[in-house]
């Protein structure tokens, strides 16, 4: 089976995530699978080290422009960023007419997230925080659940002791088994759900873990 990326198709979470890992200046981020980038270009905007990977070729291009459309609207004046579902799927689908640039702290990589050694190297215990969001079930349809395995226990590698990992998949079997893993690895989960958020963060901030 092979991964071709959705990249005009928007998130079902809000930056909701990038602040239950406690994203802010100087943190160190690796977003796994990012998609077409909007969690990989807010946690830039708000002074984040960024380092971001995804199977799609064109996911890889979208997140691109997303960061640098966001910073152009950031540019303007103050920028408040959105919560609702459409209104983050407009912003990407308006960042694909903008030219993308490059810029310092951001790096993005093509590339098989069981591969993330490969890709990634020579970052052992470098992250602050670790986001695999929704995205391990496509791992388990195409490498298995030892494809699974494999991805979490190289982004373990990666993460700082102490440092916050957040792995959520919305297929429940998948998650079963990520569950399962991560607490063979020795880590622990931290429920940091909330009120006033909407239900896909409520659901997806259930599964925050913490590296001992």
């Amino acid at each position: 089976m092979k991964y071709e990326g959705q990249p005009r198709i928007g998130t079902n979470y809000t930056h909701a995530v990038i602040d239950a890992l406690g994203v802010k200046k100087g943190t160190k981020f690796l977003d796994i699978g990012c998609g077409p980038g909007y969690h990989s270009a807010i946690a830039h905007l708000r002074g984040a080290e960024v380092h971001a990977i995804d199977l799609s070729k064109e996911n890889v291009e979208t997140t691109k422009r997303m960061i640098t459309y966001l910073h152009e609207i950031e540019k303007q004046g103050p920028f408040k960023l959105p919560k609702r579902t459409e209104m983050i799927q407009k912003l990407i689908l308006d960042a694909q007419h903008i030219e993308p640039r490059e810029f310092k702290g951001f790096h993005i990589y093509h590339g098989d997230a069981t591969e993330l050694d490969k890709h990634i190297p020579n970052m052992k215990n470098y992250f602050d925080a670790v986001m695999l969001l929704d995205m391990l079930h496509l791992v388990e349809m195409t490498h298995g659940v030892e494809g699974v395995r494999k991805v979490l226990e190289q982004a373990s590698a990666k993460l700082k002791p102490g440092g916050k990992l957040l792995a959520y998949t919305s297929a429940p079997r998948t998650q079963e088994r990520v569950e399962q893993m991560l607490k063979e690895m020795g880590f622990a989960r931290i429920n940091l759900s909330s009120m006033g958020l909407t239900e896909a963060d409520r659901e997806a901030l259930k599964y925050v873990w913490v590296k001992r």
